[in-house]
């Protein structure tokens, strides 16, 4: 863990990206688990050219491709986990043809992100160009919502 907090390798690291691409593997780890929350960490995972051992969203496997990463499911799941990132490091081919693997399953992922894109397009024009939305304000006073 090379930012502030619980840095354990003597160094604040200024690139991340540079830092993990001299390895094979990199710990993606979610600061939460929730079905669909997916952070950046695996993607930086990806941009390095490793092969990310995650731990987070169950449902990943739904726009990432299941065989570019590695889902730790648990602790129970860490001894066999911990067998085949073995069997992925002492064979070059099959790391290679992982690294080869497509990262996306499908275009799902797309069809999220467009629809995310959309869905927040329109909450923005209702924000400011609904006039029939009223307002909620924050009284700082007795902090009770006042609708104007």
């Amino acid at each position: 863990m090379g930012g502030l907090y619980k840095n354990n390798i003597g160094k604040r690291i200024k690139n991340k990206i540079e830092f993990l691409s001299s390895y094979k593997f990199s710990i993606s780890m979610e600061n939460s688990e929730g079905d669909g929350y997916v952070s950046e960490k695996i993607i930086h995972s990806f941009l390095a050219g490793t092969i990310p051992i995650y731990y987070g969203d169950y449902l990943i496997d739904e726009y990432i491709n299941p065989k570019v990463y590695i889902l730790i499911k648990g602790k129970n799941d860490i001894k066999r986990k911990i067998d085949y990132i073995t069997k992925i490091d002492k064979d070059d081919k099959l790391y290679s043809s992982i690294l080869k693997e497509k990262i996306f399953s499908n275009d799902n992922f797309l069809t999220i992100i467009n629809k995310i894109e959309s869905d927040k397009n329109i909450f923005w024009k209702n924000i400011f160009f609904n006039k029939n939305i009223k307002e909620k304000r924050i009284d700082d006073i007795n902090r009770n919502y006042q609708c104007n």
